[in-house]
């Protein structure tokens, strides 16, 4: 079973569309740890002592973005391993996503983002054999 990371963005109040995609992820034999509402330092705390290969993360503003950025630095430092993607809001282009985060994949729909986090763990282990 491969198991994530979901969460909300800090200060996010919109949790409905992660805890959606948590369950069409385990309906899809995925192993979800799902964290909503939770502030910065708690969420940080859990992602170190979790320590998850993948984490999907949920950003329904823009007014988050600065919370976002600060949040995949803090991640990126304690388990630089991860596999990062964000599911944001349409109104911000995946492109600009990427200039303005360290993230390897942007999430629009639950299927196709089953489906890239599942390339992007097979890509990442390849070197080392598992």
């Amino acid at each position: 079973m491969t198991t994530a990371l979901f969460a909300t963005v800090p200060g996010e109040d919109h949790g409905l569309g992660i805890t959606v995609a948590a369950d069409l992820f385990r309906d899809a034999g995925w192993d979800i740890d799902l964290q909503v509402g939770q502030d910065h330092d708690t969420l940080l705390a859990h992602v170190e002592t979790r320590r998850p290969f993948a984490i999907g993360l949920s950003l329904s503003s823009d007014q988050r973005i600065d919370a976002l950025i600060r949040l995949v630095i803090a991640i990126r430092l304690t388990v630089p391993h991860a596999i990062l993607g964000v599911a944001s809001h349409e109104d911000l282009d995946d492109d600009t996503l990427r200039r303005l985060v360290d993230i390897d994949l942007v999430f629009r729909d639950a299927a196709s983002a089953c489906t890239d986090l599942e390339r992007a763990m097979r890509l990442r282990m390849e070197p080392y054999g598992s």
